[in-house]
């Protein structure tokens, strides 16, 4: 007799599974080690991805708290990426712009709630201005994130009264005073209501000293 009995017709000896993923064939036989990330096709041995998905499963792996319940914590941490990116990457902040953005990152554009990349986007630039601002402020940051002159402005001015306030509670939380804000944050607003509404809260924005003239030839005076 053979080694393991006899098989019915049809009947194939049990094979090792490769990264334990599923894939959809369009016929019933074939290899079924087939790993579907590596194209390869894969005998008993654990693959690094397996090992990597096992250790995620166990909770070995600290993982991003706020995940939502059901949603894969690795599905999640690329969808903060794009909002990472997209904050810092995109100059118009629309529907189509996000679109367009996010067609190169994901498999169906229509599956993602627009409207709510977009706010996630538009909070992560708050935060980004902050950690720049903060830079400005706490020169001795171990750490420091640095934008170019045109983007502050650009997120800055783009802000409305309640991300405004946001930015405003964001700093102060950092630990900065009265001075810092009204110097770093209400000094520079360009809307004159918002302005007003910061002062109501902070005082007054410190007056910008205008640059010397030159004394008059004959004077004396340097």
């Amino acid at each position: 007799m053979f080694a393991g009995g006899i098989k019915a017709p049809g009947q194939v000896a049990a094979q090792p599974i490769g990264s334990g993923a599923v894939v959809a064939r369009g016929a019933a036989s074939g290899n079924p080690n087939f790993d579907p990330l590596t194209g390869k096709f894969a005998g008993n041995k654990n693959k690094q991805i397996q090992v990597v998905a096992q250790t995620v499963r166990q909770g070995a792996l600290p993982m991003l708290s706020g995940v939502p319940q059901g949603v894969d914590p690795v599905v999640w941490a690329r969808r903060m990426a794009a909002v990472r990116d997209a904050a810092r990457d995109l100059q118009d902040l629309t529907p189509e712009t996000a679109r367009t953005f996010l067609a190169a990152r994901v498999a169906d554009v229509n599956s993602v709630d627009i409207n709510q990349f977009l706010a996630d986007v538009q909070w992560q630039r708050i935060y980004d201005l902050a950690d720049v601002l903060d830079a400005k402020v706490r020169t001795k940051l171990p750490v420091r994130l640095i934008a170019p002159a045109s983007w502050t402005k650009r997120i800055f001015t783009g802000l409305d009264t309640a991300q405004a306030a946001h930015l405003v509670k964001i700093v102060e939380g950092r630990g900065w005073d009265v001075e810092d804000i009204k110097r770093e944050i209400v000094a520079k607003v360009k809307n004159v209501d918002l302005r007003k509404q910061l002062e109501l809260l902070y005082g007054e924005a410190p007056k910008k000293q205008g640059k010397k003239l030159p004394a008059p030839a004959g004077t004396g005076k340097p």
